[in-house]
């Protein structure tokens, strides 16, 4: 469990599974779940992106760049998160 002190949300964070696309990458679907609020798909996007984003200048080198959201109720946000190899 992680807390966002910028905007005191308590969020807890559940594996759903991933998706190895080998060389191509995967994709990890999360749940995320506020326990003390509303989430959004917005917050939960950018609540999520700063931890897992990662850039590279080196050919096949690993980079995430991307993640999508998908409202699942009114405190929990389904998010997919896109892992990716420089090819």
């Amino acid at each position: 469990m992680t807390t966002d002190t910028t905007t005191n949300l308590e969020i807890k964070t559940t594996i759903i599974g991933t998706i190895d696309n080998g060389c191509d990458g995967a994709q990890q679907y999360i749940l995320l779940t506020c326990l003390n609020d509303a989430l959004f798909e917005h917050e939960a996007y950018q609540w999520l992106l700063p931890q897992v984003y990662r850039d590279t200048n080196i050919p096949g080198g690993y980079f995430c760049k991307r993640v999508q959201t998908i409202q699942k109720s009114d405190n929990q946000v389904i998010c997919i998160v896109h892992h990716e190899y420089d090819n």
